[in-house]
C-alpha cells in the first residue's frame, strides 16, 4: 500500500506505467492526473524554472522543449499557454511510451 507520508517515495508501480492501458481507463487516468497536477501544484517547479531562465529564453529565436513521459501533454499545455504569455516562440515536443 502506497505511504501518506509525502517525505516518503513510493516504490510502487503507477497506473500509467502499464504501457497496455487504453481506452476509458487511460482516459480516466489521465483526467485524475490532470486534476491532481492542478490542485496540489504539480505544473509549478516546471513553471518556476521557466520563469527562472525566462531572460535567457527572450534572447532566443525559438525555444525547444521536450516533454518525456508526457502522458496526456498537460503540463505541455500550461507550458505553451506559459510561452504565449511571455512572448516566447518554442516548439513543444511530447514523447510518451503508451501508443495509446
Amino acid at each position: 500500500m502506497a505511504s501518506l507520508y509525502f517525505r516518503e517515495r513510493s516504490s510502487e508501480k503507477e497506473i500509467l506505467d502499464d504501457f497496455n492501458l487504453k481506452d476509458n481507463d487511460l482516459s480516466q487516468n489521465l483526467k485524475e492526473l490532470e486534476r491532481v497536477n492542478t490542485l496540489l501544484g504539480g505544473y509549478a517547479p516546471v513553471l518556476a524554472m521557466l520563469e527562472r531562465i525566462k531572460p535567457e529564453l527572450q534572447k532566443r529565436p525559438l525555444v525547444r522543449i521536450t516533454d518525456v513521459g508526457c502522458g496526456g501533454g498537460d503540463v505541455l499545455r500550461r507550458v505553451h499557454h506559459w510561452c504565449q504569455k511571455n512572448r516566447i516562440n518554442a516548439r513543444l515536443i511530447g514523447l510518451d511510451g503508451n501508443l495509446h
